[in-house]
């Protein structure tokens, strides 16, 4: 596991993350509305002009939770780029530990050698 500290994001990449982060949520969401309809919880859906309530509603959960939310945070990311990019700075960045692949350079990149 290597350690990095992110001091700035760029905007495609904090969009992607916004996206994966929103998918996992609405995928969690979905999971637990379905396991909630299993245990006789009240669980409705609302499909365009069709709503479903119980198992049928949990089963539709699954899939459009993910959907939704994964919009939804794509449309939010412009209006929370700035904040999270002005929050960054003043923290002094973000230590994040993983496995890393790097990137093939770019021409920019060779500049700097």
């Amino acid at each position: 596991m290597t350690r990095l500290t992110i001091q700035a994001l760029a905007f495609p990449s904090f969009l992607k993350l916004c996206a994966l982060t929103s998918f996992a949520l609405g995928l969690f969401f979905g999971v637990v509305a379905f396991i909630a309809s299993l245990l006789d919880a009240n669980v409705r859906v609302q499909l365009l002009v069709t709503e479903l309530t119980g198992i049928a509603a949990g089963i539709a959960a699954i899939p459009v939770a993910p959907i939704l939310l994964t919009m939804f945070g794509v449309l939010a990311a412009p209006v929370a780029f700035l904040p999270f990019k002005w929050l960054l700075r003043a923290i002094g960045g973000i230590d994040v530990t993983g496995d890393w692949v790097s990137a093939a350079p770019t021409s920019g990149d060779e500049a700097l050698r």
